[in-house]
């Protein structure tokens, strides 16, 4: 016998529950009870388990529900997951996976290829949603342990070619390391080097502690007390000695530069990243040091850069676009949603972001004022809206940058109308 043991059963047209004649009894080969709990059905898409909570897709693929206890009614209960947005499931859900870490999400690949996820807390009732769209299809979706957070694996079907894909950590650390493009490659120059010693010779030598660099390298210098003619300028590596931990600066002559006193670093650097052949033809937005550079074109599995730089990631464009629900708030006669109304001044409350767009129409966003410097900000941005009078009260946000962004609270100032 199976003392307490209980197990669920999703068909076609119902969900069941199958356990001993009552909760307390056990189940025995003479004694099983089977009851029915819903009459949804299952589609053939497995079932997932979020905490103490089944979740799965109706038979014709379009509605989510959940499977719980309810001591209200002392029996499992389905509720729908997609009640109030029954549209992002258009073209059928054919894929689901869940990730715990950072935060609970449930990741969904519809038969249109659009990638969906549903961030959920149960016990906060918070269910919403996202779509992800991608130059091609995604096919399946996979969650992977890591060791710091679940890796999110995806199949991805671009033209007549298939690419295994898995999304970078959300918590990604210094701006330098912000990874916001698909199908993307990064190049990684390496941690700036500490300078030791600079000779006033021709060719200049440099003295260095750290990792040997290679011959032919070209390296950025900066930081020399002294000899600070070398400071912000690219040089190409040769005659490198490892055993004495030095290199030299082709065709520099450091003969009448002043004495080098102390400091410096050197960090390998690039105009040109190659290796890109998978994205052969195709425009890619590029990041370059923290900061957004100019689109590029693959020629040959290779783009060329404006300047000169450490770490580069480069991949295919996706722009970030939210649209809030209506604005609500109570007036004095009531709901706000019927009103005309008016956003005079908009605040917005960022974590660790670099730019962002918002107005009253999409095509009609401006850009938020961050201050000079592009560092990951987070606090509150405040704009002058302007947006018309009517009864809809929409904002729009879009983040076209491959660069971070995220938004926490979005605060409005209304002007509203309340005699209509």
């Amino acid at each position: 016998t199976f003392p307490n043991l209980f197990f669920f059963f999703l068909s076609v047209d119902a969900e069941w529950r199958f356990g001993g004649a009552t909760s307390s009894d056990p189940i025995t080969p003479t004694s099983v009870n089977a009851k029915r709990q819903s009459a949804n059905g299952s589609s053939n898409v497995a079932a997932i388990l979020v905490g103490d909570i089944v979740i799965y897709v109706q038979y014709h693929g379009r509605k989510v529900f959940q499977f719980n206890y309810t001591l209200e009614t002392d029996s499992y209960v389905s509720s729908p997951l997609t009640k109030l947005s029954r549209h992002v499931t258009e073209g059928k859900v054919v894929d689901i996976a869940y990730q715990q870490e950072p935060d609970p999400i449930v990741w969904y690949v519809r038969g249109d290829g659009v990638l969906l996820t549903m961030a959920f807390y149960s016990a906060e009732k918070v269910v919403a949603w996202s779509r992800h769209i991608t130059d091609g299809e995604y096919e399946s979706v996979a969650i992977i342990h890591g060791p710091d957070e679940d890796e999110v694996w995806t199949s991805v079907l671009r033209g007549t070619k298939r690419y295994i894909e898995y999304f970078k950590p959300r918590e990604f650390g210094v701006k330098e390391d912000a990874f916001f493009v698909d199908c993307g490659l990064t190049f990684d120059g390496g941690a700036a080097q500490a300078i030791t010693g600079v000779t006033q010779a021709n060719p200049v030598v440099i003295t260095y502690a750290g990792s040997d660099p290679t011959n032919g390298w070209k390296v950025y210098i900066e930081g020399i007390n002294g000899m600070d003619e070398l400071n912000g300028n690219v040089y190409i590596v040769v005659n490198v000695n490892a055993d004495a931990n030095t290199f030299e600066l082709s065709g520099v002559n450091g003969t009448e530069y002043a004495a080098y006193v102390s400091g410096g670093t050197f960090q390998r650097v690039v105009n040109s990243v190659s290796g890109l052949d998978h994205l052969e033809g195709k425009t890619v937005d590029v990041c370059v040091d923290g900061a957004a550079h100019d689109e590029c074109e693959v020629l040959n599995g290779e783009i060329t850069l404006n300047g000169y730089h450490n770490k580069i990631h480069a991949g295919l464009h996706y722009e970030m676009k939210l649209q809030p629900t209506k604005v609500e708030v109570q007036t004095m006669t009531g709901s706000a949603q019927a009103k005309t109304k008016r956003i005079e001044a908009l605040t917005v409350r960022f974590y660790n972001t670099i730019g962002c767009k918002a107005g009253e129409k999409e095509d009609e966003v401006k850009d938020l004022i961050f201050g000079e410097n592009a560092e990951l900000f987070s606090g509150d941005i405040s704009m002058e809206f302007k947006g018309d009078y009517g009864t809809g009260g929409d904002i729009f946000f879009v983040h076209d940058q491959p660069l971070p962004c995220t938004i926490l609270a979005i605060m409005p100032e209304l002007a509203i109308n309340d005699r209509n």
